[in-house]
């Protein structure tokens, strides 16, 4: 009996509980919360479990690894301690001896999550260079990936080893692993208040390293990194929620003023007129940047009254502009005269500021101390004629700049805040030292670092001044702090990264677009983002395609990011997100992303849309808006507990569902937009408190008519003519009131080419067509398929079934040496529909040629320049850190240059983007123009290089797809350059560096494995 007691006392004294957060075994602290448990090792100091839901995420031990001087050592325990504070937190902690330097590791548990924090401190008095690695292996019982730099996530049975460089591929320090089938996940977060001079995140099958690179180890001075590691239910979306809890402050707008203007965004100037104004206003622009009010980079509030415009040229001096030479083309008067009339028309103003570029004669006679310079001890890249600098508060130009940000105010108290701009550097600075950075044991200061510093006294000046600050293209939560809006710029690769950051706060995404299909990206991704867009650059047709979405981005000005584990369940294919509006209702966005209005492609129907919501008992009523037609459409769906199930009735390139508590429209459409020709269609209309003795009129391009109403749904009967096609308006006018809205007349069956017709192979290609019957009976169909201009082959599939509304996708195998026009019949009982489509071909190889290649005989005929060339099968391979191969002919003048090329990817898993190039009017290796692929910008781009500097010409969205051929075509004409892709025309440009010159193939600036063969060059 003596020895059971000792032996259940003894048990006692080795698992006490300390509080509700802390209790030990013998071997092991364990950290407790309400859902998370946390096990430490009391032999080695790693954590040994991390258990929710009653199971343990890791497949073995969680590591901290020190490298100094790339060597790796190991450390011992020295000292342990364990607190137990509650209800704040408790700590346990360790302190470890290694070869160069102590490590103390705390362990720090509240009820939201585990703090793993490491201070490292130097052994002797030598500077060295440290990275850290924090080691969880927490993926092997996972089955999804997510990191917020992209809309999808991985699965992890697909994915090798991912590396992303923070700042560079994501935004916001968080990868989160999660099993969606058993309901649990994990977030791995670097603390924001942490110093990151580099940090990667690395995830392989079984583990996720957290890398802090760069970090200087000096005797008296510690050195902290951290970790959040954060269980939460099976989905990403909690991580970020954790995040937007943690750090209001870098989520949440400081300022009700941006989000009160928030919506379509202008670049306005100080010549900006009346008539303009009156224009834009029209047109709902809500806020501009006015920009070029300034001299010059650098100097924001001259002394002057009334100054000359410098901007990006050096043909006046700053001594001679200093002196009064040179047009005045600006003044305060004039730009205050300017800001009151912006403000007459309700539209808000914010002027043009930033910390970091200074035109380089200013910058060279007052600031040349302050300039950043690389590791070469030369001035880094900046804006044109523009010197990058230093602002650190601290400094003379870090005064400087700060003395400008209260000078704006003086100067201009009616404005309603600043646009600040690059917020988008993180350069290393060897002419400075941050006191933490050290890279090749050189020390550096990180410019990010700087910023962050004379942010919290820029965004105080203008904050107490009751200003907002929108931010242009951050490249990191840090700088974010209270900033109340962020623009992501030009490119949909970067409004893809900032969303995340706009968790609340609002975004604007400005494009130059020029073309239908430039807007329609730009207007599609926006709203699937939750960002206003700039107002297009282009014509009417783009005008009227930004006119279409004004109603969808109505429904989430102020919105805010639902942070559920899984709020929106769409079909693969389809991309979507979701977010909660100040009423407290929801907006869903559903788009195709390879599906568009301009070709049109033909619509899909009943797609299954689940949104789970914590209060969908609350919503009453669901409205459908497109981006594709016009008007308001009622549909119906089913509740199930937190469930919404939701069949979307049709659907084309973009939908927004509105799900609401209350009524929010007088005049809705419940029939569909869509109608068949020669069918007799219902179109009806739902009225909210219909009033007695009213009548309802209908006018669309071939019928009118006038009903009584005699309920609250109003029916229209009407056969649609045959000669009608596309999209349609309809006018509805009841109670005095005029509703637009538009139809697409369609076919019983419609058939559309997935992309334009090209056949880029002598032997013929497969091309994709989208088959859809848009009737409600089934359908047995016959194909046939014929030239009637130029000649070939089309092998049309034999007898298919299409099941009412079905949606299907089809390859038929085309021949063609030369462009023409293809006609497709479709056959169905006795029904015939015909529908012509133009063709067009690659540069296929003649006689006449002035140069041509199929790589039969290797590459004997070009000058291998850049990394590893190979040739298999005719098909030319470049791979290597970048690859590049020339011919150098300065003879050729005017020509057509055309390429296929495939890229496979990078195999540096730190390069997730695809690109491929040709070149021409090639001079030698550092003078040339570029076309191409320009995966990690989403576009498709023009350069010119003039003695290895680089000048964009051109650029136009696209996104690649990795393994698939392209033809990418130059043609060039005196200064007249067009670039195509796939036989399409997507850049137009004029320049006159180059008159004659070469060609190459290859990729300058990455890790890229591409393929090319037939290159081809004919004399125009």
């Amino acid at each position: 009996m003596v020895h059971k007691m000792l032996l259940l006392l003894t048990l006692l004294l080795l698992q006490y509980v300390h509080g509700n957060y802390l209790s030990e075994t013998n071997t092991e602290f364990h950290l407790k919360n309400e859902h998370t448990e946390i096990h430490i090792s009391k032999k080695t100091g790693n954590i040994t479990a991390i258990i929710a839901e009653g199971k343990n995420l890791l497949s073995q031990e969680s590591t901290v690894d020190i490298n100094i001087h790339s060597k790796k050592s190991e450390g011992k325990i020295v000292e342990i301690d364990c607190k137990d504070n509650y209800p704040q937190f408790a700590r346990v902690y360790i302190k470890q001896e290694w070869r160069e330097a102590f490590l103390e590791h705390q362990f720090i548990i509240d009820s939201l999550a585990l703090r793993w924090q490491v201070e490292i401190f130097c052994k002797s008095n030598v500077e060295q260079e440290v990275f850290l690695n924090f080691k969880i292996p927490a993926v092997k019982k996972m089955s999804h990936l997510f990191y917020p730099a992209q809309d999808t996530v991985f699965s992890i049975n697909k994915i090798s080893t991912q590396i992303r460089t923070y700042r560079r591929s994501f935004l916001i320090p968080i990868f989160c692993v999660y099993n969606s089938e058993e309901d649990y996940g994990l977030s791995i977060i670097a603390p924001f208040e942490i110093s990151k001079p580099s940090l990667t995140f690395s995830a392989d099958k079984e583990n996720l390293i957290v890398t802090y690179n760069h970090l200087r180890l000096t005797e008296n001075r510690k050195i902290k990194v951290a970790i959040y590691v954060v269980p939460h239910e099976g989905g990403w979306r909690p991580g970020l929620n954790f995040l937007l809890n943690k750090y209001p402050e870098y989520f949440y707008p400081a300022v009700e003023n941006t989000k009160i203007g928030e919506g379509w965004y202008y670049l306005g100037n100080p010549f900006d007129n009346k008539n303009k104004i009156m224009q834009l206003k029209n047109h709902g622009v809500k806020w501009i940047e006015l920009h070029g009010h300034f001299p010059f980079y650098g100097l924001y509030t001259p002394k002057q009254k009334d100054w000359g415009i410098i901007m990006n040229s050096d043909k006046i001096s700053l001594n001679n502009w200093e002196k009064g030479v040179g047009k005045k083309s600006n003044s305060y008067k004039n730009m205050q005269n300017l800001i009151n009339l912006w403000h007459k028309y309700g539209i808000q103003v914010y002027l043009y500021f930033q910390s970091f570029e200074a035109w380089h004669q200013y910058a060279e006679k007052y600031f040349a101390v302050d300039i950043a310079r690389n590791k070469w001890n030369r001035p880094h890249s900046a804006w044109k004629l523009c010197n990058l600098m230093n602002p650190d508060p601290m400094s003379k130009w870090g005064k400087y700049i700060i003395g400008q940000a209260k000078d704006l105010i003086e100067k201009y108290p009616m404005i309603d805040g600043v646009f600040y701009d690059r917020m988008d550097y993180w350069e290393y600075d060897f002419a400075h030292d941050d006191g933490i950075t050290m890279i090749d044991d050189k020390s550096a200061y990180m410019l990010g670092f700087a910023l962050e510093k004379i942010n919290e006294t820029i965004f105080d000046i203008f904050h107490k001044n009751k200003k907002g600050i929108w931010g242009n293209n951050p490249t990191s939560i840090e700088v974010c702090k209270n900033l109340d809006g962020i623009m992501a710029e030009i490119h949909p690769s970067a409004l893809c990264k900032i969303q995340y950051l706009g968790l609340v706060k609002p975004i604007i995404f400005l494009t130059k677009d020029r073309t239908p299909k430039e807007t329609q990206e730009k207007l599609k991704y926006a709203l699937l983002y939750g960002a206003y867009p700039s107002i297009t650059f282009g014509d009417v047709k783009c005008q009227k395609l930004d006119e279409k979405y004004v109603s969808l981005f109505d429904l989430i000005k102020n919105r805010k990011w639902v942070l559920s584990k899984n709020p929106i369940e769409i079909p693969e294919g389809f991309r979507g997100n979701i977010f909660r509006t100040p009423t407290g209702d929801y907006v869903a966005i559903i788009i195709s992303p390879v599906k568009s209005q301009l070709i049109p492609h033909p619509f899909e129907y009943e797609i299954p849309i689940i949104i789970n919501i914590p209060d969908a008992d609350e919503i009453k009523h669901v409205y459908l808006l497109s981006g594709d037609w016009s008007g308001v459409n009622t549909i119906d769906f089913k509740r199930k507990k937190t469930a919404l199930k939701i069949n979307l009735p049709y659907h084309l390139s973009c939908s927004s569902i509105l799900l609401s508590k209350k009524r929010k429209y007088e005049m809705t459409r419940v029939s569909s937009p869509i109608l068949i020709k020669e069918r007799n269609e219902d179109l009806i209309f739902r009225i909210e408190n219909p009033t007695d003795k009213k009548t309802c009129s209908l006018e669309t391009p071939w019928l009118k008519q006038t009903k009584a109403i005699t309920s609250n749904k109003v029916k229209f009967n009407t056969r649609v003519p045959k000669d009608t096609d596309g999209e349609v308006e309809i006018k509805v006018r009841y109670n005095g009131k005029e509703y637009k809205m538009s139809c697409w007349i369609v076919d019983a069956i419609s058939i559309t080419p997935k992309e334009d017709v090209f056949i880029k192979f002598n032997e013929g290609e497969d091309i994709l067509f989208y088959i859809t019957n848009n009737s409600n009976k089934k359908r047995s169909i016959d194909i046939n398929g014929r030239f009637i201009k130029g000649s070939g082959k089309v092998k049309t599939p034999t007898q298919f079934l299409l099941q009412p509304l079905e949606h299907k996708e089809i390859k038929i195998p085309i021949v063609a040496k030369t462009d023409g026009i293809i006609q497709l019949t479709l056959i169905s009982k006795k029904e015939e529909i015909r529908k012509l489509f133009p063709l067009k071909v690659a540069l296929f190889f003649s006689e006449s040629d002035l140069f041509h290649d199929d790589f039969k005989k290797g590459m004997g005929k070009w000058t291998l320049n850049r990394g590893k060339w190979s040739v298999v099968n005719c098909i030319a391979k470049g791979s290597g850190s970048s690859h590049f191969a020339f011919i150098k002919n300065v003879g050729w003048k005017d020509y057509e240059f055309e390429v296929r090329t495939k890229i496979l990817g990078s195999d540096n898993p730190a390069v997730d983007w695809l690109k491929s190039y040709i070149f021409f009017r090639l001079q030698d290796e550092k003078n040339f123009y570029r076309f191409g692929i320009h995966g990690d910008a989403g576009i498709i781009d023009l350069h010119k290089c003039v003695d290895g500097k680089w000048i964009r010409i051109g650029s136009s969205f696209f996104t690649p797809e990795r393994d698939k051929w392209y033809a990418l075509r130059i043609w060039v004409k005196g200064t007249k350059i067009t670039g195509y892709i796939n036989g399409k025309k997507i850049i137009e440009a004029n320049d006159d560096t180059f008159s004659t010159g070469g060609i190459g193939i290859g990729v300058l600036e990455d890790a890229m494995r591409c393929e090319y063969n037939d290159v081809v060059v004919k004399k125009l």
